[in-house]
């Protein structure tokens, strides 16, 4: 049986709450605003949003205590946590933005600045196609042909491959999609994505503490 519990949205101070919200909604999944690192513990799942700056965000998650009780729940394998653009690329052990900052440190890899070069724009914005992987708990009924929409101007370098369920190629390789056990992160945005990305917010709701959407 799937939990009925809310989804727990992150509120740090930067992220583009409203959007994710509005998606959870018209799925008809229940959520809350979760702006107290110690009303965490009381969730299944969670949705770590993001943007603006990797080095402003890891202040912001410092300042209110969030990263703390993060990285507790994730290592005792409390929480379901889908890490949202910026949200997914702080995961990481590291970001060369603004000078470099350390990561949560949660999923082993460096994020870097796309390069520009011949038909590559830097930002990186608009639909693009995935490379699909098989065993994949948020890609479960998607279509292979479908598009996300991105909005980023660095990537994610994922140390461990088999973590990494899906691919962008925008110039070099990238990591988009990873599934880290309990770690999710997608670096499009699903909740602006329409059809594909609802179901990729679906299918977290879907997954359960003790049994994914692939048993």
């Amino acid at each position: 049986m799937r939990s009925t519990k809310p989804i727990a949205i992150i509120d740090y101070g930067s992220g583009n709450l409203q959007s994710i919200i509005n998606a959870l909604n018209y799925l008809k999944i229940p959520n809350k605003l979760v702006n107290k690192p110690e009303h965490l513990y009381l969730y299944e799942k969670a949705i770590l949003p993001g943007v603006g700056s990797f080095k402003n965000a890891m202040k912001n998650l410092k300042k209110t205590y969030f990263s703390e009780s993060i990285i507790d729940l994730i290592r005792k394998k409390k929480l379901y946590l889908l890490g949202i653009c910026l949200g997914m690329q702080l995961f990481y052990d590291f970001s060369e933005e603004d000078g470099g900052c350390k990561g949560l440190g949660i999923v082993p890899g460096i994020v870097k600045k796309i390069q520009n070069h011949k038909n590559v724009r830097v930002p990186n914005i608009g639909w693009r196609k995935i490379s699909k992987f098989t065993k994949s708990n948020l890609l479960q009924g998607i279509k292979i042909d479908s598009t996300f929409y991105f909005v980023h101007s660095y990537a994610c370098n994922t140390a461990d491959e088999s973590v990494v369920t899906g691919k962008l190629k925008y110039g070099k390789t990238f990591d988009v999609l990873i599934e880290a056990q309990n770690v999710l992160g997608a670096q499009f945005h699903p909740e602006k994505s329409q059809d594909a990305g609802l179901k990729i917010l679906k299918n977290f709701s879907n997954i359960s503490l003790n049994k994914t959407n692939l048993d």
